[in-house]
Order: C-alpha cells, then sequence, then structure tokens
C-alpha cells in the first residue's frame, strides 16, 4: 500500500476521513469485500493493523466505486463511494501512480 498525505482536497473525502493521512491499495479489489475483508488485505499489505491516523482506500474492481476504511480508537468504520465521486478519486490516484 501507499502512503499519500492530502490526495485530495475533495469536501466530500474531507468529511469521511478528515485530517487522516491515505494509504491506497494498489490492486483494485472485490466489491463483496467488507471491512474484515479489507482490514485482512491491510494486515497482509501494511504487516501491522489499521492505524487512527491513517484512512485506507480500495478501488472496486469493474465499477466506479471505492470504499474507504478508518479506524478510531473505538472502531473500524468504512465507507462506500460510487459514480463521479468516486470516479474523481480513482483518476487523481491514477495520476499518482498509485493504481
Amino acid at each position: 500500500m501507499e502512503k499519500l498525505i492530502k490526495l485530495t482536497n475533495n469536501p466530500l473525502f474531507q468529511m469521511f476521513i478528515g485530517d487522516k493521512a491515505f494509504r491506497v491499495y494498489r490492486k483494485e479489489v472485490d466489491g463483496r469485500l467488507g471491512m474484515p475483508g479489507l482490514s485482512k488485505l491491510v494486515v497482509k499489505a501494511t504487516g501491522s493493523a489499521l492505524k487512527e491516523e491513517e484512512a485506507y482506500i480500495f478501488a472496486i474492481r469493474n465499477q466506479n466505486a471505492i470504499k474507504i476504511l478508518t479506524r478510531d480508537h473505538r472502531s473500524t468504520s468504512m465507507v462506500e463511494v460510487y459514480d463521479e465521486h468516486a470516479r474523481g478519486l480513482k483518476e487523481e490516484c491514477i495520476a499518482f501512480g498509485l493504481l
């Protein structure tokens, strides 16, 4: 997973993620994966559990969709973003060579 600070200034993503650093999973994933499956991918890719100061972005294979995992001191949360909002973030990731 690639770590990137402030990938986008999009207010939608800032609302969900705030000031957290991003990690982008390099491969597109199956859209059926939920929090447990995506969390396992983070552990496999980084060698450590989800961190509170980071957000994890996954592009969904064959869809204009992304999933974002975040962690706070109590729980893990997942947000799914579709259509033009997801397309914009995917394009930014591609432009930065992250996908």
